[in-house]
């Protein structure tokens, strides 16, 4: 079996010549660990340098590469299944449950952290409004 990778390497996706680390950690909402998610970081201040970098949120935990030193906004998406079906006319008129965000509003538009090479754990305890 041959494994192919496409692109310069040497480079992570924060972007070149950008320290990075490593991050795990758990994510939940008022005690409760998020069964299914996404966790996103976004560099600021690094002047369009450095792309965003995301990982799984799975059983309440989280482990990403990539994540690049200095001022992140961290932002989260997790959804759940709210009862009830709806008609979605782009997928042919299929019945598709209704789904509802899980993430407080308050923390729509992130939290933002700094990353620094000696912490390697950082969990997300997010409170509802």
């Amino acid at each position: 079996m041959a494994v192919v990778s496409a692109g310069c390497g040497g480079q992570s996706s924060a972007g070149p010549d950008r320290p990075v680390t490593v991050w795990t950690g758990s994510v939940s909402v008022d005690g409760e660990p998020i069964e299914i998610g996404t966790i996103r970081f976004v560099p600021l201040g690094s002047g369009g340098q450095a792309s965003p970098t995301q990982a799984q949120i799975v059983d309440g935990k989280y482990e990403i590469a990539d994540v690049p030193l200095g001022k992140v906004l961290v932002t989260f998406s997790a959804c759940r299944e709210k009862g009830g079906t709806q008609q979605a006319e782009e997928h042919g008129r299929m019945s598709l449950p209704v789904i509802e965000s899980i993430i407080p509003r308050k923390y729509n538009d992130g939290i933002e952290v700094e990353i620094g090479a000696e912490t390697k754990v950082h969990d997300f305890a997010l409170t509802s409004d």
